[in-house]
């Protein structure tokens, strides 16, 4: 893979202000927690989600 994928800042804008007025504790981490990763080249999927953090930080947070 040549380098790792960027987040446009435009995404990020356009997340934070689909969330206006809703209730979305994550939001205020989506800049430090938020990655884009390559899938593997066989990989056959378009893409996954994946949260990288346990179920405690989830419910904490």
């Amino acid at each position: 893979m040549v380098g790792e994928p960027e987040i446009p800042k435009k995404l990020l804008e356009d997340i934070r202000s689909a969330l206006v007025g809703r209730d979305a504790p994550f939001l205020r981490f989506i800049d430090n927690d938020l990655d884009i990763k390559w899938l593997e080249e066989q990989d056959s999927r378009l893409g996954i989600t994946r949260f990288e953090c346990d179920h405690h930080e989830i419910y904490r947070r």
